[in-house]
This record gives structure tokens, sequence and C-alpha cells, in this order.
């Protein structure tokens, strides 16, 4: 039985393969915004073309712990950023209490902060959003800690899917770190 030779010409199906990037393993979930628009995570929120820096945090309306502080540091990032935010960078805010943070509710809450430019305030089913966060990594190892809404960890998670660079760090970290690592992301991608 004859088997056709195999070639790497130009359009050949090896030499246009596309490489993975971290963010293929992100759920593209369907979510809705603060304003009532549908998207999908990965498609119409990572993958814009040229795909701008992406900041990710996961959050409550309601929580009593870190997430509003989490919250107002997020703003000191995006003032920090100003110059940059709704063009090459994009923050998400994506509620973890789908049933009480309604797009209305996360409206509301988004104004506490000011009506800031590339911020978006995120809602969608609670299972697509519990897989998002699990395929991001944002999530504690130990399942009761994880369960547990009064511990959850505060991280924000950033890159972008242009140079496939990914990290998360600390929310509540100061400011001026979270910004100056977002801008060496940044300038990464402007660069290729």
């Amino acid at each position: 039985m004859a088997t056709a030779p195999i070639t790497t010409s130009a359009s050949s199906p090896i030499a246009t393969k596309r490489r993975v990037r971290r963010s293929d393993s992100f759920a593209n979930v369907k979510l809705t915004t603060h304003e009532g628009k549908r998207v999908r995570f990965v498609d119409d929120l990572v993958r814009d073309e040229p795909a701008p820096t992406v900041i990710v945090q996961f959050m409550y309306t309601h929580c009593e712990g870190i997430c509003y502080p989490t919250s107002q540091n997020m703003a000191r990032v995006h003032d920090r950023l100003h110059f940059l935010m709704g063009k090459q960078v994009l923050m998400y805010s994506i509620t973890l209490d789908p049933a009480h943070d309604t797009p209305t509710k996360l409206a509301k809450y988004r104004a506490r902060f000011g009506d800031r430019k590339g911020w978006t305030f995120l809602t969608g089913r609670y299972d697509d959003i519990e897989e998002l966060r699990r395929s991001m990594g944002v999530y504690d190892l130990d399942p009761i800690i994880d369960a547990d809404r009064t511990q959850h960890a505060g991280i924000v998670t950033f890159g972008n899917d242009d140079v496939d660079r990914w990290t998360a760090l600390p929310g509540e970290m100061p400011a001026r770190d979270i910004a100056k690592a977002v801008l060496f992301t940044t300038r990464s991608a402007r660069r290729r």
C-alpha cells in the first residue's frame, strides 16, 4: 500500500499549523457584560487582532473581604496605565456569584470606581465561570478552602495572546508593581 509523501511546502498542513498558546486551554465560555452584551471569553475578549494585554480579576460585588480592596487597587492600576487603557490594555472583572451579580448590579458596582475606559465587568452561568476560573489556574488546591467564599485568593491574572505571556499576581500587591508587570507584557507584544 503506497502512502503520499510528507511535504513541508508553505501550503501543507504541517507548515501552516498554528502554534499552541496558553489561551488555548482557557474555557471559551459565554459571558454577559455589565452593559448586557453577550461575549465569548477567548474569541471576543482575549484574541483581538492584534491581541491586547488583558487583566482578569475574579470577584464578588458583595464580598466582605478582599474583593473591594482588590477592585480599588485595580482602579489604581487603571490610573497608572490610563494612556493604554481601552486600546492596548483591557481589564475584566468577572463575578464568582452570577446568581447575585446581574449585569445591572455589576454596572452599579463598576460605577463606584468611575467610568473607566477599557474596564468591563462580566457575569454568566455559574458552571461556565467555574470552568473559566479553573482553566486559568485561579483556584486553591485545597477544595475546602476553594469552596469557601470568604477565603478566595484575590489573584489578578494578566497576559497577551500574541506573545503568549501570562502570569498572575496578588491583587493587593502595590498598583505600581502590577502596572509595571502589565506594561512589560504590553511592550513585549508591541515589539513583535
